[in-house]
């Protein structure tokens, strides 16, 4: 089995988000066997900016999943999509 890496967009509840602290709660929520390969923000829409994160997981059951949840879980994250996959 390889890795797998997954892009996701995720939006934050506001505007006015603090980006810096949103960017360090997505590398303490991400489950055991994920690691960020590469982080940033984005421009998005009326002053909104996104952050784009890039993970890279084990090809195994359940763990893209995980991921997700747990990505999505993160207080001041509104929505989370997924962008890109693909296998290493």
């Amino acid at each position: 089995m390889g890795d797998v890496a997954i892009k996701y967009r995720l939006l934050p509840e506001s505007p006015d988000a603090d980006m810096e602290d949103l960017k360090q709660k997505i590398g303490t929520a991400l489950p055991e066997g994920a690691r960020i390969a590469n982080l940033s923000m984005k421009p998005f829409a009326f002053g909104l900016n996104a952050i784009e994160v890039v993970v890279v997981i084990r090809d195994e059951a359940g763990i893209s999943d995980r991921t997700e949840e747990s990505l999505s879980s993160i207080s001041g994250i509104q929505s989370i999509e997924t962008l890109e996959m693909s296998l290493l």
